[in-house]
């Protein structure tokens, strides 16, 4: 169990990495991954360069998300 925790871990570092790149890349405020069940969107990591306007965790029904 100790090596899915520490390779989630890794993903998660990964992911932020990534999304902050992508910030400098483009300029983009806030950058986010999200998943969604087609009821509800659950962002998974997101990047707020100076506004926070997702934050991890987020839930909203699919409808309302795009």
């Amino acid at each position: 169990m100790e090596v899915y925790y520490q390779q989630y871990k890794r993903l998660e570092r990964m992911a932020a990495g990534v999304l902050e790149r992508i910030h400098f890349l483009t300029g983009i405020n806030t950058i986010y991954i999200a998943k969604n069940n087609r009821r509800d969107m659950t962002v998974s990591y997101a990047y707020n360069a100076k506004e926070t306007l997702l934050e991890k965790g987020l839930v909203l029904p699919y409808k309302d998300s795009y």
